[in-house]
């Protein structure tokens, strides 16, 4: 009788390592690649973590990540796992480049790399090497992704479907396949502990807003401001910790932080009715006179051109203290271009003394003259090669 018993525990204690093999085989992890390495994050990203009984600081703790960005996540089975923010970045991956988030971990005494991916890293990690020493601190590289909607690195757990997760993460079948490209060939076939990049909070995102009018119609319009939550400026700078820092001075602290948006578009090609060209060609003006470069004014032709040199006016503004279009000192009722002001310095003999004449006179000589003239003259030969 104990025979039996003896052979039919190592029977079972075979099969069951057979099936964490066969488990450990099935994460065939694609990396999401991208341009090259590069230190600074490339997004914030989320990575799907089944606590197994720890709780969030433990859990921030074991991914290098901060506390306050572990959100709690509900299954329909009532468990409660969590959604984990981290930084994504660019690395070297083998002969590629793609984007991981880094740890660290501790090798404890009877760990084994299956064991290392698929429990103590949710089915998250990467490659962990085979041969592993107890107590030795190994560097665990955990795949997320980067796109225009938040992406969460979710390993597929027993009776997943694409219904399922896309439901659990707010997301879509077509938009996980479309980012997954290993599940065209049979998308309703998901094994247990296969590493998918979801797309979070894509279900039912409105349609894209119609083209602003054509021909006809006033073109001028403002671009309502970018805002964003004091949640996400801390999720996006990891609650402003010290890695994201890179500046400081009488203003504060600089943090960097990736937002995953345009923050600033000068735009004013935008000002004309144009066509899909890279050249704009309008019926007419419509919008900030001054900022505009003369061959514009004149053949109503707008390119990306103009808005470096209606950013330059922007500069000259700064450094004069006057508008883009000031009164003429020679025609009492006509106005001239604050450009033709900056462009009397540059022929001038002594362009330092000619810049001083401009510059504005509220600044009372407290400025240092040779940075002044770093930013102002290059800008204005450029200026000058661009249109003038």
């Amino acid at each position: 009788m104990a025979g039996w018993w003896h052979t039919s525990l190592l029977l079972f204690i075979l099969l069951l390592l057979l099936f964490l093999h066969g488990e450990a085989d099935v994460q065939v992890v694609n990396p999401m690649e991208c341009p090259k390495p590069s230190p600074v994050p490339a997004c914030s990203a989320f990575l799907y973590v089944v606590p197994r009984g720890h709780n969030a600081s433990d859990t921030a703790a074991r991914y290098s990540a901060d506390a306050s960005l572990v959100e709690p996540i509900r299954r329909p089975s009532g468990a409660t796992d969590f959604l984990v923010a981290v930084p994504c970045a660019c690395d070297a991956a083998g002969n590629a480049t793609a984007l991981f988030h880094d740890t660290v971990y501790p090798v404890q005494p009877h760990d084994t790399a299956t064991g290392i991916t698929y429990v103590v890293f949710s089915g998250l990690a990467w490659r962990v090497p085979e041969n592993i020493t107890e107590f030795v601190t190994i560097t665990v590289r955990l795949p997320c992704g980067c796109s225009a909607a938040s992406v969460v690195s979710y390993a597929v757990q027993s009776g997943d479907t694409l219904t399922s997760i896309s439901d659990l993460l707010d997301s879509d079948v077509e938009a996980i396949t479309a980012m997954n490209p290993e599940l065209t060939p049979n998308p309703d076939y998901l094994n247990p502990g296969q590493l998918l990049f979801v797309p979070m909070g894509v279900h039912g995102s409105p349609p894209p807003p119609p083209p602003p009018p054509r021909k006809g119609t006033a073109a001028f319009m403002s671009e309502r401001p970018v805002t964003f939550s004091l949640e996400e400026v801390d999720r996006a700078t990891a609650s402003f910790h010290d890695s994201r820092k890179i500046g400081e001075g009488g203003y504060g602290r600089v943090y960097l932080g990736i937002l995953g948006t345009q923050v600033a578009d000068f735009g004013l090609a935008k000002l004309v009715e144009q066509s899909d060209e890279d050249w704009c060609f309008a019926t007419r003006l419509v919008g900030t006179p001054g900022y505009l470069p003369p061959e514009s004014v004149r053949e109503l032709q707008m390119s990306t051109k103009s808005d470096v040199f209606a950013f330059g006016v922007v500069l000259a503004e700064l450094v004069t203290g006057d508008r883009a279009l000031i009164p003429d000192k020679k025609e009492a009722c006509k106005m001239r271009s604050l450009v033709t002001a900056m462009k009397e310095v540059s022929p001038s003999d002594d362009p330092n003394a000619a810049l001083e004449e401009i510059i504005d006179r509220n600044l009372d000589h407290v400025y240092p003259m040779e940075e002044v003239r770093k930013v102002s003259i290059p800008w204005l030969g450029a200026m000058l090669a661009l249109f003038l």
